[in-house]
């Protein structure tokens, strides 16, 4: 934020934002600074840190956006002759009605919370995501993006969303959206 940083941006696998008592947490992130954790405990944190996340963009203003539930490096043998990052990532279906709803209840009408919502799964913008950024003050919708970014995707989007959550709790482009 000092150095001119509008927004924190989040591409973690799940949306959820559990939070976890702070001795908890202190637990999962001393066992991971003495060697692996297994993967639930992991999860467990990366949805608390979302949490607290949201948590700390009251107090340094940055707009938290969240892109989850991406797949990368889907092929091994890609991965293992070129290296990460190098394409193969797949779209998968994330959960965010449930999942959301611990950092709604905490920060959602909070005016000091703002909030930008991606998704590579079409089928969640007007079952999920919609709804919700009509709902929440604080929410709004990212453009599509990544495989959703053609002329068909963005009509697709707004034929999905724009009447349950408006034009206006929209992003527009950010980031590297088109």
């Amino acid at each position: 934020a000092a150095a001119g940083g509008r927004a924190s941006d989040h591409g973690h696998f799940s949306a959820d934002t559990t939070p976890l008592s702070g001795a908890e947490a202190q637990r999962i992130f001393d066992a991971a600074l003495h060697g692996p954790v297994d993967a639930a405990a992991a999860s467990a944190f990366a949805a608390n840190m979302l949490f607290e996340t949201a948590r700390m963009s009251l107090d340094d203003g940055l707009v938290m956006q969240l892109h989850p539930g991406v797949l990368r490096n889907h092929s091994t043998p890609v991965l293992s002759s070129v290296g990460e990052n190098q394409g193969f990532d797949i779209p998968a279906g994330v959960e965010f009605t449930r999942s959301l709803r611990p950092l709604l209840d905490a920060f959602g009408t909070d005016p000091r919370f703002r909030m930008i919502l991606f998704t590579v799964d079409e089928t969640a913008y007007s079952r999920e995501l919609a709804p919700i950024a009509g709902a929440y003050p604080s929410v709004r919708l990212g453009a599509p993006w990544w495989f959703l970014d053609s002329p068909g995707g963005m009509a697709r989007f707004r034929e999905l969303t724009t009447e349950t959550a408006g034009f206006y709790n929209t992003s527009g482009f950010v980031d590297d959206t088109r």
